[in-house]
């Protein structure tokens, strides 16, 4: 049964499992999800091992499952980064193992990238262990979603506005919630200006005026909001990712106008995007077409791929970005 991360953090019911597979490209939930499961189990009755694929071979693996200390009743095993195990044979032989049970008063977790369920065995397994599905959080939709399973109290606005300038990314989430709780504690909701004040400073006033200007295509002025950000110490990939949430709901706009009223297409599809903002968004959308924003989704790519592997400053790759974004195709 597939679980997700969110979703299991959030369950109080759960209990012990004697397999459980967790999995994602996020690894901080990755590992809150591994704490959680850790935790499920009484400390003063339970052996814990801790195993890492690419140290690991699939026998010293069944060593450890089938070894027991007469002082403990139970034995908690995990073994991180299956995917790094030393080849595909050693893999294929742990799936071969799991396939058959595991021994009495064993609790196993593996980690990974990714199961690849072509394989039979892997397949079987899946079908009668606990799958915990941590995905790196898709959208306002999702951060929302974590922001109302933590201890903090938002009004509507404040979550609005967190989750539209925050980094899709929970470990820098819990950062900053971390931030607010020190200093709101458990108080009454808090509000967008708090956030603003506290959190988001000036950075989010800025990106927002970023995104503004794109959407009417005023090149100088983005250009002026961008090194307002970087002057601020925004991180140049999370202005990018922004810009990508940005993007991907103007593209819904421009593709649904053919088929939908602009008064449908904000009532039913873009429930990412805060209520106050939406009929910006129509105004934007008559200054794209389709082919414009799907170039610039090419732009933003690339500009995540220098940044993250080219000596080039990363003023340089983003001004760059900004001002063929803002250009017409001809």
């Amino acid at each position: 049964m597939v679980i997700f991360a969110d979703k299991f953090l959030r369950d109080k019911s759960v209990k012990s499992s004697p397999l459980t597979l967790v999995y994602g490209d996020d690894s901080y939930l990755m590992s809150a999800v591994v704490k959680r499961l850790e935790a499920l189990c009484n400390p003063k009755k339970t052996e814990f091992v801790k195993l890492y694929g690419d140290e690991t071979s699939a026998q010293e693996l069944f060593a450890s499952l089938e070894s027991f200390s007469f002082l403990y009743a139970q034995k908690f095993v995990l073994l991180s980064y299956f995917n790094k195990m030393a080849s595909k044979s050693e893999r294929d032989a742990v799936m071969e193992y799991l396939a058959k049970g595991l021994p009495q008063g064993v609790i196993l977790v593996i980690t990974a990238d990714k199961f690849d369920k072509r394989n039979k065995n892997c397949a079987a397994i899946c079908k009668k262990s606990r799958e915990v599905n941590c995905k790196k959080p898709y959208g306002v939709g999702d951060v929302i979603k974590y922001l109302r399973s933590t201890k903090l109290q938002f009004t509507n606005d404040a979550l609005q506005a967190f989750a539209r300038s925050v980094e899709l990314d929970y470990a820098q989430i819990a950062k900053e919630c971390e931030k607010l709780f020190l200093l709101f504690g458990n108080q009454a909701s808090i509000k967008e200006d708090a956030v603003k004040k506290y959190l988001l400073g000036f950075r989010e006033h800025s990106v927002f005026e970023l995104q503004n200007c794109l959407g009417l295509r005023q090149c100088g002025r983005a250009l002026e909001f961008l090194e307002q950000l970087l002057a601020s110490g925004s991180a140049a990939v999370m202005i990018v990712g922004v810009l990508g949430r940005f993007f991907g709901s103007l593209y819904k706009v421009v593709a649904l106008r053919g088929d939908y009223t602009d008064a449908e297409i904000m009532a039913d599809h873009l429930p990412e995007v805060h209520t106050f903002f939406r009929k910006d968004y129509l105004e934007y959308a008559s200054r794209y077409n389709q082919k414009e924003v799907l170039q610039i989704f090419d732009l933003l790519h690339q500009a995540d791929c220098l940044l993250k592997s080219s000596p080039l400053p990363a003023k340089v790759v983003l001004r760059s970005t900004i001002v063929r974004a803002c250009r017409r195709i001809r």
